[in-house]
């Protein structure tokens, strides 16, 4: 009974560890859950370069558009909430969430 009952809490365990596990994307424990909505994916390279031009940011190796609005931002509703008393994402925010979010090295 002894080796039932340690199987079934290393069981529970390989459980508890399944449920947390962060998803991963590709091999290297690379983390990804960015999704780029419509809204981003649509803008067109004239808008990006606009806004990182006046903005004065630069992107190199990343090729996902900035999330311009919060509509645009998809993530836990519960970490949308939060987005909710503001117009829209602070520049950096807007740059940074998709190199993030999909599990790049980001250096700003």
């Amino acid at each position: 009974k002894k080796k039932d009952k340690k199987k079934d809490k290393k069981a529970e365990s390989d459980d508890e560890e399944e449920e947390q596990a962060p998803a991963k994307s590709g091999g290297g424990g690379q983390f990804d859950f960015y999704k780029e909505s419509k809204g981003t994916k649509n803008l067109s390279k004239k808008e990006v370069d606009a806004f990182r031009a006046d903005k004065e940011i630069a992107i190199e190796n990343f090729n996902l558009n900035p999330i311009l609005s919060f509509a645009d931002l998809n993530v836990d509703p519960k970490l949308k909430a939060v987005t909710d008393k503001f117009e829209k994402p602070t520049p950096i925010q807007a740059s940074c969430w998709p190199v993030c979010l999909s599990g790049s090295d980001l250096v700003g």
